[in-house]
């Protein structure tokens, strides 16, 4: 197919054919999505059976030789993390604030970055910006002022390229002590760190190295990643959020990092949501760090000290610098 579907429809699926990028797109309701995880919205979209008789496919380079017809806002702001460390709830507040729209995890956009690794980075730029503003396009049917996207934890290793994409998005970066988020990962791993071969590819390790190193390790590798990728991309867009700042500071965040303001009765419902858990909203939040740290083993803890600890550490450190400066500058 070489037309673009309707406004309204939105890409969900990236892969590749032959030897082009192929996108899958359906008819998609942003209103309705309010599933904690973009994919999940999709599911349900697609057993709508207008979804089961219709679909459209096109080639991503369509999408890039097409995006100039006509002017998309770029996103109005991007979530980062080092996974387990509040995210969700933040993506959930954004989905209740007035006016937004916000795409939780693609997987399409972290297949694009898979896809794509071979590429020069001004084509992989070039593809980037195609495929986040269909999310804009798609949203244009009813015209949302703001669209956002929380990334996959692991897509922060492209955290460059993404700048490089949209320099002027504002953005968040979330994070958490790295031993309890080891501690979750190793309970319940996430589909990346499910196969190593994504794994090292995103270490820049061989196979053999990779399927050489414990489970602990690899994780521990891939969050101090994280966390460096951050710290060397930081900028005056970027805003650091500790896990330990959301139970009493997430509006505030919100407001400085994306200019979001609330009306009362969305406020209301908003503090109302923060009272139950983020992936599992019919179940009171209690916090858990401690009943991590007591599960914590010694081959966790000594994979955090040897991989995550060192880049953990300067950014808390370089954190604490820019709000010290910020507290200097209000007085």
């Amino acid at each position: 197919m070489s037309a673009l579907p309707p406004d309204g429809w939105m890409p969900i699926r990236v892969y590749r054919q032959d030897t082009q990028i192929m996108v899958d797109w359906c008819a998609f309701d942003w209103q309705r999505a309010v599933e904690p995880f973009f994919d999940q919205a999709v599911d349900r979209e697609l057993m709508h059976p207008f979804n089961a008789l219709f679909r459209a496919q096109t080639s991503l380079d369509t999408l890039v030789a097409r995006q100039s017809s006509a002017y998309i806002p770029p996103p109005s702001g991007f979530v980062f993390h080092m996974s387990r460390c509040g995210s969700t709830l933040v993506t959930r507040m954004l989905q209740m604030a007035p006016h937004t729209r916000v795409a939780v995890e693609p997987g399409s956009i972290s297949m694009l970055l898979r896809l794509t690794a071979d590429r020069s980075d001004e084509e992989r730029v070039a593809l980037l910006r195609a495929l986040l503003s269909a999310f804009g396009r798609a949203s244009s049917a009813d015209a949302p002022p703001r669209y956002f996207f929380k990334f996959d934890a692991w897509d922060t290793c492209d955290l460059p390229l993404i700048r490089r994409a949209f320099p002027d998005t504002p953005w968040m970066f979330l994070y958490r002590d790295p031993l309890e988020v080891l501690v979750s990962q190793m309970a319940l791993p996430s589909g990346t760190l499910l196969s190593r071969f994504d794994v090292g590819a995103r270490l820049g390790l061989d196979p053999a190295t990779a399927f050489g190193m414990s489970p602990e390790e690899l994780c521990a590798r891939l969050l101090g990643m994280c966390c460096r990728v951050a710290l060397e991309n930081l900028d005056e867009h970027a805003v650091l959020v500790d896990y330990c700042q959301l139970h009493n500071q997430l509006f505030d965040l919100l407001a400085r990092a994306f200019d979001i303001t609330w009306t009362p009765e969305d406020m209301r419902h908003a503090r109302r949501a923060t009272r139950f858990h983020a992936k599992q909203p019919t179940e009171l939040f209690t916090d858990d760090t401690d009943r991590k740290r007591r599960m914590a083993t010694e081959a966790m803890s000594a994979a955090v000290e040897r991989w995550t600890r060192g880049p953990y550490d300067e950014l808390v450190a370089a954190h604490r610098n820019r709000d010290s400066y910020k507290l200097e500058q209000a007085t």
